[in-house]
């Protein structure tokens, strides 16, 4: 997080909550090996998504971005 930023100044979405509970609760899925996961996570109108989801993929190199539902 940027050091300038802070959780007051975001907006929390609606679902943020239910979302994070649902993660936690799940057992972990094991990894084998050295591997380096992210999850990245923007919030976009419906109408900017595919755009910013295509410019994401096309930066960043390896297996395309799922695109979730």
């Amino acid at each position: 997080m940027h050091p300038r930023l802070t959780l007051a100044e975001l907006e929390e979405h609606p679902l943020r909550q239910r979302l994070n509970n649902e993660f936690h609760a799940r057992p972990p899925v094991p990894l084998v090996g050295a591997m380096l996961v992210s999850h990245l996570v923007f919030k976009h109108s419906a109408e900017k998504a595919p755009a910013a989801r295509d410019n994401l993929s096309n930066a960043v190199p390896g297996p395309r971005l799922q695109r979730n539902r």
